[in-house]
């Protein structure tokens, strides 16, 4: 199976070293491992330039919040996809939610690792207004995915509280 997996930043981090730690795993078992990230940083590539995982930057995934750059990186993935006959796209940071639109487009399938629901968690210093934008964006576009991943129950159940089902 030929797997990419996508992070939106390429420096150290939580999501950066859970995609690590996976594409390491996946190419043990056997599988073909694309790694794929967004923003210019080095980490990743140094860390995989000893493997057989191949490495990629999108031009347009960035942490923006920029509705056109966010379509822009989805059908550049869709694009990737299709160019290397990617079977799974496996995405992990919340702007690179958007993907699953452009993954649908193809023969692919797409999973979503939650990393954190924290700005939609009861408590949480942000505005109702911007909670609820979270809430719409992300119960969007995780109708485009084929699975999602939590890592926590209360990241599961805040999603069910919020009617995020993927």
């Amino acid at each position: 199976m030929k797997t990419l997996l996508v992070v939106t930043k390429g420096d150290l981090g939580g999501a950066q070293q859970v995609v690590l730690n996976l594409a390491r795993s996946l190419y043990e078992e056997g599988h073909e491992v694309l790694v794929a990230y967004g923003e210019d940083d080095t980490y990743l590539p140094d860390e995989l330039q000893d493997t057989d995982i191949s490495v990629h930057q999108f031009n347009h995934l960035s942490r923006s919040k920029n509705p056109i750059a966010g379509l822009r990186f989805a059908f550049e993935l869709k694009r990737f996809v299709q160019k290397n006959n990617i079977d799974l796209v496996h995405l992990h940071s919340s702007n690179t939610l958007l993907g699953a639109f452009g993954v649908s487009l193809t023969k692919a399938k797409s999973v979503f690792t939650f990393h954190g629901m924290s700005v939609l968690a009861p408590g949480y210093d942000k505005t109702k207004v911007l909670k609820y934008i979270y809430s719409v964006y992300f119960a969007i576009f995780s109708r485009f995915l084929d699975g999602a991943i939590y890592l926590t129950e209360a990241d599961k159940q805040i999603a069910d509280d919020w009617l995020i089902k993927p």
